[in-house]
């Protein structure tokens, strides 16, 4: 198995590592009382943790993400969709939270380390967190409600590109190759918008959750009836990278 590492950026407003103690309040929390893991060091710069087959490490920068690439990536967080759309507070330091294992799924070892990412961040009162490869960011209060959601939190596993035409709206994933799948093209009708990101993350999950890629000319759907043909294209942003495209102006 593979021990690659999983990195995350949580944006801070001060200049401080959190504490143990408001570190198990977030974990218990969030998990619903499982059993937190082994702090193996913990101080005012540095932070490593053990648990579940996962070897986490966390540090303290006391400066923001350079070029400010971590408020450039909000525009592909799903809050960017909202009225309004969505851009971090400034931030002055931030935590490095690195994780590796070798004895768990690509899936497995990402959901312990959003888990670990979240805890941190809302013990640490952050302002957000950026997935650098998600390419999103996204506020550290939404962060945390989905990553202690029901089912996997593929709503930060991924950050979007939309396109919107006259007639038509297509969301792109953009990083699912990371756990060995391809990204998701949906294309809908324009006024089927809202419906369409929420299956498109039910997509993600299903995929994820299958664990391999849909094949061409297979089908997908919320329910027994609901039949949508699966192709695959090229990429909008990467011709050479091929996406499964789902259309859903066109059921099989």
């Amino acid at each position: 198995m593979s021990a690659e590492l999983l990195l995350s950026f949580v944006l801070l407003p001060h200049q401080r590592m959190p504490s143990q103690e408001d570190f198990q309040r977030a974990w218990h929390e969030l998990t619903q009382g499982a059993a937190s893991p082994t702090a193996t060091a913990w101080d005012a710069e540095f932070v490593s943790l053990e648990g579940d087959g996962v070897s986490t490490v966390v540090g303290l920068m006391p400066a923001p993400v350079p070029e400010n690439e971590a408020e450039n990536a909000a525009a592909c967080s799903v809050l960017s969709l909202s009225r309004g759309g969505y851009r971090p507070a400034p931030h002055v330091a931030h935590l490095t939270v690195a994780s590796r294992s070798s004895s768990q799924t690509l899936a497995g070892r990402l959901l312990r380390h959003t888990r670990l990412v979240a805890a941190l961040a809302k013990a640490a009162g952050a302002i957000a967190v950026y997935e650098g490869s998600a390419r999103a960011t996204h506020p550290a209060e939404f962060y945390f409600e989905v990553a202690r959601g029901e089912g996997l939190p593929a709503m930060l596993w991924t950050g979007l590109s939309v396109v919107r035409t006259e007639s038509a709206v297509e969301f792109l994933t953009l990083s699912l190759e990371r756990l060995q799948l391809p990204d998701i093209l949906l294309s809908s009708p324009k006024g089927g918008a809202n419906e369409a990101l929420l299956f498109l993350f039910q997509l993600v999950q299903y995929v994820v959750e299958r664990g391999s890629k849909v094949a061409a000319s297979e089908t997908v759907g919320r329910s027994a009836t609901e039949k949508y043909v699966v192709a695959y294209v090229p990429s909008p942003h990467d011709p050479a990278k091929r996406v499964m495209r789902v259309d859903m102006a066109r059921k099989g």
